[in-house]
């Protein structure tokens, strides 16, 4: 009994910030969830479209090493040449063009804000589901920091681990008429046993994201973001897209005569 209270606690509080119709707290990582959310939807063979991780999305979301794209068929689209945003007309003219099942987005390492609506807009005029990955940004919208893919996202992954500042693992949220297949592409698809330990961490996380205490870190963490990167740019490095709005940015270092490994050693 305690151990149902608390994933049902841990999913009360995910549904009401996020605004999901259902979540399922059982996933270990934002990995996890993304294989579970595909499973529940998706036969292996079936088409996706993807925004591809050359430009920032995650390697789950279809890289070419990844199991992902050994199960599924992806498509990707990139980002706008002239003003570094995501092309979404690029992923409209593909997504008519491969009739994909699944429109998959979010970032590993992609600084910019998003527009899910456009991307719901897209999904859903040509029969796709939406899912969105926000594991690398679930604490900055829990904080209301940047945007919330709900209401227009079917599925959305996430992550307590990041700027979530909570415990190793992942969840899943989506719209009621998702919700009995994540539950069994869960358990038993993919998840054995519940980590109780982890889940009353994830409770705690989640009810903690409310705090002003917790708003007010997620507003410095951007703030001192950009205002990294705005000096960085009049020292003469090249950000990448001009800047960020959220925690996270790249810095192009080959001018510099290296790459990103050697830079980081």
């Amino acid at each position: 009994e305690n151990v149902d209270m608390l994933e049902r606690l841990a999913a009360d509080r995910a549904c009401e910030i996020f605004g999901a119709d259902y979540a399922n707290m059982l996933t270990y990582s934002g990995t996890v969830a993304n294989f579970c959310a595909y499973e529940a939807v998706l036969e292996p063979g079936d088409s996706v479209l993807a925004l591809s991780h050359s430009v920032g999305a995650h390697q789950s979301h279809g890289g070419k090493g990844n199991v992902s794209s050994k199960l599924y068929q992806f498509q990707y689209f990139g980002l706008d040449s002239a003003t570094m945003d995501i092309n979404y007309d690029e992923a409209e003219w593909k997504i008519k063009k491969y009739s994909p099942k699944l429109l998959v987005v979010g970032s590993a390492a992609y600084p910019r804000n998003i527009d899910f609506k456009r991307l719901s807009d897209i999904a859903h005029e040509n029969g796709a589901i939406l899912m969105v990955d926000i594991a690398h940004f679930s604490g900055l919208i829990a904080a209301g920091v940047t945007p919330n893919p709900f209401p227009h996202a079917d599925i959305v992954t996430a992550s307590t681990t990041k700027t979530m500042c909570g415990p190793h693992s992942g969840f899943i949220m989506c719209k009621k008429e998702y919700a009995e297949q994540i539950e069994k592409s869960v358990y038993p698809g993919h998840v054995a046993s519940p980590h109780l330990q982890t889940i009353a961490a994830m409770a705690y996380a989640l009810k903690r994201s409310q705090t002003e205490e917790f708003r007010e870190l997620m507003r410095m963490v951007v703030k001192n973001a950009q205002h990294l990167c705005e000096a960085l740019i009049e020292r003469g490095f090249e950000v990448f897209t001009g800047g960020t709005d959220c925690h996270m940015f790249l810095l192009d270092v080959k001018p510099l005569g290296l790459d990103g490994v050697h830079f980081a050693e």
